[in-house]
């Protein structure tokens, strides 16, 4: 009797999803390690209790100009250089200056709401750590998503992690 092709999507889909949970599995257990020990055994980075704060900065234009309140407005027509140039002409000219915003945020807060982001710090910051747990996260959301086979399997995460010198091999 042969196989009708909805069968075979089914089955082509149980075995992705099969592949992708071992993936998930093989992946949570490599990430999951830190490099210290308590008498004698490694602690796992998922018994590692604590909460990760970084520090998020947008960067935004100032307002223009004209579009601040009169008193400032009148302030910046009195400065020498706007004496003798209308502001809105100079607009056009004048190269944007960029406001700098930085504010102290938790991390499981912050990592939904952003695509791509980078991790800049000094040495034993915590980088590796972080991207390292953050990595496993996705791993174990997707893997409980796709046991609940609440998502597609095309919209499942699937994380990769590669150290730096590993990818430029």
């Amino acid at each position: 009797m042969p196989a009708t092709l909805q069968k075979l999507i089914k089955k082509a889909r149980s075995q992705l999803a099969e592949e992708l949970r071992c993936y998930y599995r093989r992946l949570i257990h490599s990430l999951d390690r830190t490099p210290w020990y308590r008498n004698g055994q490694s602690i796992p980075a998922s018994a590692v209790a604590i909460p990760i704060r970084v520090l998020k900065e947008e960067t935004r234009r100032p307002e223009r100009l004209w579009d601040r309140d009169d008193d400032r407005e009148d302030e910046a027509r009195n400065e020498p250089a706007r004496r003798y140039v209308d502001p809105e002409l100079a607009a056009l000219y004048e190269e944007p200056t960029f406001v700098k915003r930085r504010q102290e945020v938790a991390w499981k807060d912050e990592r939904p709401n952003i695509k791509r982001a980078v991790v800049l710090g000094a040495p034993g910051g915590g980088k590796s750590f972080l991207t390292l747990t953050t990595a496993m996260e996705l791993a174990w959301e997707a893997r409980r998503a796709l046991a609940a086979w609440r998502q597609p399997l095309e919209a499942l995460y699937l994380p990769v992690s590669l150290r730096l010198v590993d990818l430029a091999r």
